[in-house]
């Protein structure tokens, strides 16, 4: 360093090294530098505190070192007898830890040398401070040589506002983020501002069209960022798609309510959300697994029984298939297998009936004569229990016992005419002749009940085996059908960015849909990957999805859940998958999910349980950082990961109106009118649009 160099840098001189240990060093304050502030070079530099740096000069090489405590000391040769300032007899003393070293004004991370006692400590400049939180390696043939990453500004530096932080695009969106912080801390909205920055830089105009193969899928479960209030949440409306599955219609007839007019209300909610269908290959649905998640098959008897169902569709073009199990002729067999069952105990008359409804449902309600045709079946079949058939009870169907009055009129199977019923029955009440065309969903459930029958008929399956399997099928068959489009994959070209509210699904739907959209996304990537495909998914209120100790449903959903998704955060990135987790209770997410993270944005966390799983997941956040996570304040995080050189507290930048998601804490003095001169467009308090930045959604879920 050269004497002009010093003299510049002689009014950020802090003091001096007096102390040198293994845990860090102690350098004793000068005495006119405790003020709150210095001016140097026009510029107003804050004095060093806990949390900022000092830059040590130790011959020609500058050593960073992070302040962690300080207290005050007696001078030893204060002295009584001479006119001292009393201020002057205490000396400030800063205990800090080395981080680094810079080298020509680029920090390298790591302790490879000490101070020495006497080495001159410096307030670090704004410069210096830049460089200490950039992203930027220092590239291997020198500083100055290569090109600057692209980065992304989302904040400042929380005790030194005009330091910007800054952060690699490159090596953030390449790797699995955790953003954790209690209810309202600013999480979602941090959420926000990451992907609006990023968003911007690959959307800068309107016209711009991305055909790089990248893809960000969004899991919205509280509507935040499908909001129509504005339309450039996150992004514009050019480059995004959002699903809201649709909902059943509610029976409002159970909800009081006290005028007309709120009846009216009412039911204007409960339609009004019903949103586009998710779009997904129609292939998947020949794959035993997605049957597997979808009815929670049991490994001995369910699954064996679903892939033999599967076995016989040879191609995965099912559009234009025609189920032929359903043609009259093959009905009328399975009906006469039923009836003639080797096994009538365990066909019992419901399950016969069952059976004809089941696939009236499905093959069409229009039949006029299936409920004239259905009610004489019911009043006709009758069985004998000794022995041991089904029969006709006198004159069915126009159709008479060929044996006369010697069986009373009743038609036997060994009845020649028993057969002439069954056809009669069927013509009567299904008025198709030939193998009808379905949608995917009832082509293959109908393939699945028929099965179903036809092992029971033959006395190859238990009934009370399947029956649960079967009641499963027919109510998540009418989600998917609410929920899902399926269609050729040729035909699933989207937008970039993909949305997919969540906020007026069930429970069960919330927790099936991002499984089985993930496992589609997540296998169609893995087999067409190339260097060009990029496949980002964002989950909002994780801990709905990957925690291992849900009560609201099965151990076996639960797992196959968890493992998805521990699969894609442990071997996505050969695949170029990443994954964003937002929650507010890490305890509550696996840990093996919470330990594959590579980039941690936290958030104020209060509960020790949750700071503890941050603690177990996160190696490289130091014990001061952890220290500040209960105390930090609303729109403020650390952050930390293996991009980032040492961990910072940022404050995050505040979004346009129309930018944030739509998540403000409900503004009770408008509310209740407490406040008549309030302006009447104002949709939170003015605290909440200055400082809350992630007020949790206060919709109930449904």
């Amino acid at each position: 360093m050269t004497l002009r160099d010093r003299n510049n840098i002689a009014p950020l001189r802090i003091g001096s090294v007096t102390a040198v240990k293994a845990s860090g060093i102690e350098i004793s304050v000068d005495s006119d530098k405790n003020e709150p502030s210095i001016l140097y070079m026009g510029d107003v530099i804050e004095n060093v505190t806990i949390g900022s740096h000092v830059v040590i000069h130790r011959g020609y090489r500058k050593l960073v070192a992070l302040v962690e405590e300080e207290y005050l000391t007696e001078d030893r040769q204060w002295r009584d007898d001479e006119y001292h300032r009393d201020a002057d007899r205490y000396r400030r003393t800063l205990r800090a830890s080395v981080q680094g070293e810079l080298i020509s004004d680029t920090f390298e991370r790591g302790r490879t040398i000490m101070p020495m006692i006497g080495n001159t400590g410096y307030i670090a400049t704004k410069q210096q401070v830049g460089a200490i939180y950039g992203t930027v390696d220092p590239s291997p043939d020198g500083p100055t040589s290569g090109q600057t990453p692209p980065t992304l500004e989302i904040g400042s530096i929380n005790n030194d506002p005009s330091v910007r932080f800054r952060l690699d695009i490159g090596k953030l969106f390449a790797s699995h983020i955790g953003i954790f912080g209690n209810t309202g801390s600013g999480k979602s909205y941090t959420l926000t501002q990451l992907y609006t920055q990023l968003f911007n830089r690959l959307f800068p105009k309107p016209t711009r069209s991305i055909s790089n193969g990248s893809e960000f899928l969004i899991f919205d479960l509280n509507g935040e960022y499908s909001s129509d209030k504005f339309g450039e949440i996150l992004c514009s409306s050019d480059y995004k798609q959002i699903y809201s599955p649709k909902i059943p219609k509610k029976d409002t007839s159970n909800h009081t309510t006290t005028t007309n007019k709120t009846s009216r209300t009412a039911n204007k909610q409960t339609t009004e959300h019903a949103g586009e269908q998710i779009p997904l290959p129609e292939e998947i649905l020949f794959e035993p697994d997605f049957w597997f998640t979808v009815l929670e098959a049991t490994e001995k008897t369910q699954r064996p029984f679903i892939e033999r169902s599967l076995r016989q569709f040879s191609s995965s073009k099912i559009t234009d298939s025609a189920a032929s199990w359903l043609a009259l002729e093959n009905i009328t067999n399975l009906l006469s297998q039923l009836l003639e069952s080797a096994n009538p105990r365990e066909t019992d008359i419901t399950l016969i009936f069952s059976y004809l409804h089941d696939i009236h449902k499905i093959v069409g309600k229009d039949f006029d004569q299936f409920d004239s045709a259905i009610q004489e079946l019911k009043e006709k079949l009758r069985y004998n229990s000794t022995s041991g058939e089904f029969y006709f009870t006198g004159r069915t169907f126009g159709i008479s016992n060929t044996l006369g009055k010697k069986y009373e009129h009743r038609i036997f199977y060994s009845d020649s005419n028993f057969s002439a019923v069954i056809e009669e029955f069927t013509q009567q009440a299904f008025s198709h002749r030939t193998a009808p065309y379905l949608d995917p969903i009832n082509l293959i459930k109908s393939k699945f009940l028929t099965q179903f029958y036809t092992d029971v008929a033959s006395g190859f399956s238990n009934v009370s085996h399947l029956r649960p399997l079967i009641a499963r099928l027919n109510h998540r068959s009418k989600m998917l059908t609410r929920c899902f489009h399926f269609i050729d994959i040729e035909d699933m070209a989207s937008p970039p960015v993909t949305i997919i509210n969540l906020r007026y699904c069930s429970i069960e739907e919330r927790k099936l849909i991002p499984l089985l959209v993930t496992r589609a996304k997540y296998k169609a990537q893995k087999e067409n990957f190339h260097s060009n495909r990029y496949l980002s998914i964002v989950i909002d209120e994780a801990h709905n999805l990957l925690s291992y100790e849900s009560s609201q449903e099965s151990e076996t959903w639960r797992n196959t859940r968890l493992e998805m998704f521990e699969e894609v955060l442990k071997e996505g990135r050969k695949f170029g998958v990443f994954v964003t987790l937002a929650s507010q209770r890490p305890h509550d997410i696996s840990a093996t999910i919470t330990s594959q993270l590579h980039h941690y944005f936290l958030h104020q966390l209060v509960n020790p349980k949750d700071i503890d799983a941050v603690r177990s997941a996160v190696s490289y956040l130091d014990a001061k950082s952890f220290a500040e996570l209960s105390s930090l304040p609303r729109g403020t995080c650390i952050i930390s990961g293996t991009s980032v050189q040492i961990p910072a507290v940022v404050k995050i930048d505040k979004l346009d109106d129309y930018r944030r998601p739509d998540n403000e804490t409900l503004n009770l003095v408008k509310l209740w009118g407490l406040a008549p001169d309030s302006p009447e467009d104002s949709g939170s308090t003015e605290a909440d649009s200055a400082d809350s930045q992630d007020s949790e959604s206060t919709a109930e879920e449904s």
